[in-house]
C-alpha cells in the first residue's frame, strides 16, 4: 500500500535514517550467521519465514528455530550463535535495558523470577495476537513508514503484548540474558543523565575514574560518553521544544546550559537550527 504525502513524510525531523531505526526487515540467505546482524544492539529477532539453528557453548546440541519463534539476542553475545538453515526473513527490533513491560512494570522486575533451565537463551512461541503484529509491522516498514514516534509507540505496544500474554516466568527466562552487571551500569547511566550533564559528574557518582567509565561506557553503549550524550540531550531537548510544554527559556535552564545565547548556539550546532526555528517550523 503506497503512503501518502510521501515526501513530506521524508522531510520531517523525526523521519528515521537507517541506523535510528527500532524496526527492521532482514534477509538472511542459507548458512549465513545471524549473530552479524545489528551485533552492537540487544535486539528482538522475530523469525518471520524459514529456518535457523541456534547455537552455545553451554548447549549439548543445537536447538532448531521455526517461523513463529522469536529470540533475544544481547549485545554481548559471545558463543552464542544463529545460523540460517534455509533462506530466512527476520523483523528486527532493538531496544534499551531500561525498556518498560509497562508504564508501571519495568523489566528489571522479572529478575526476581528464578530461571530453573540454565540454556543462555530462550525461545518464545508467537501468539496469535503477535503475529500479526509482526506481519503488520513488516507492512508497515516496507511501505516506507519510518517515523521514530510511531517505531517507540510499536516497541511499547510490542512489550506490552509481551506482559499480557506470556507469564513471568516464561519472561524471566526469556529475558535473562541481559539481566547482568552491564544492565546495571546502562540502568545507573539511564537514570541519572537527565540530572548529571557532563562525564566528570557521572564518573564521580559511580565511584569510577573516568577513564573507567569511559571504558565501561564504549563496551556497554558501543560509542564515546561524550557522543551519546550530545545525541540523547539533543533529543530531549527537540521534544522539549517541539511540545510547546515550556518556554524556551525554561527548557536551557531544564538542560543545565548557563545562557540562552549558550543554549541557542548548541541548537545551532547539533540541531542545525536555532530553537526558535524548529519551534516556528512545526507551526508551519
Amino acid at each position: 500500500m503506497s503512503l501518502l504525502y510521501k515526501e513530506e513524510h521524508k522531510e520531517c525531523i523525526y523521519y528515521a535514517a537507517h541506523d535510528q531505526n527500532i524496526f527492521d526487515v532482514v534477509q538472511v540467505a542459507a548458512g549465513e550467521r545471524v549473530d552479524r546482524l545489528r551485533t552492537d544492539k540487544t535486539a528482538l529477532f522475530f523469525l518471520i519465514e524459514g529456518e535457523s539453528s541456534l547455537f552455545s557453548g553451554d548447549m549439548d546440541k543445537p536447538r532448531a528455530l521455526a517461523a513463529g519463534d522469536v529470540i533475544l539476542l544481547p549485545r554481548q553475545r559471545d558463543g552464542i550463535v544463529v545460523e540460517a538453515v534455509s533462506g530466512c526473513r527476520f523483523l528486527v527490533c532493538i531496544f534499551p535495558h531500561d525498556v518498560k513491560l509497562c508504564t508501571r512494570y519495568g523489566m528489571r522486575e522479572l529478575a526476581r523470577y528464578p530461571v530453573s533451565d540454565a540454556t543462555p537463551v530462550h525461545s518464545l512461541k508467537l501468539s496469535s495476537r503477535l503475529i500479526l503484529y509482526v506481519k503488520l509491522m513488516e507492512t508497515v516498514l516496507e511501505d516506507g513508514v519510518k517515523c521514530i514516534h510511531f517505531q517507540k509507540m510499536k516497541r511499547e505496544e510490542l512489550f506490552l503484548y509481551f506482559r499480557l500474554e506470556y507469564t513471568k516466568e516464561e519472561l524471566s527466562a526469556f529475558f535473562n540474558p541481559i539481566f547482568n552487571a552491564e544492565q546495571d551500569f546502562e540502568e545507573f547511566v539511564m537514570s541519572n543523565c537527565c540530572d548529571l550533564f557532563d562525564i566528570k559528574q557521572m564518573s564521580q557518582k559511580a565511584n569510577m575514574s573516568s577513564s573507567t567509565f569511559a571504558r565501561r561506557f564504549k563496551e556497554t553503549f558501543g560509542t564515546t560518553p561524550g557522543q551519546w550524550m550530545i545525541e540523547r540531550k539533543s533529543a530531549l531537548i527537540m521534544d522539549d521544544i517541539l511540545s510547546r510544554e515550556l518556554t524556551l527559556s525554561q527548557i536551557s535552564d531544564k538542560h543545565g546550559f548557563s545562557s540562552l545565547s549558550y543554549f541557542t548556539s548548541f541548537c545551532r550546532r547539533v540541531l542545525g537550527k536555532s530553537p526558535h526555528e524548529i519551534r516556528n517550523r512545526k507551526i508551519d
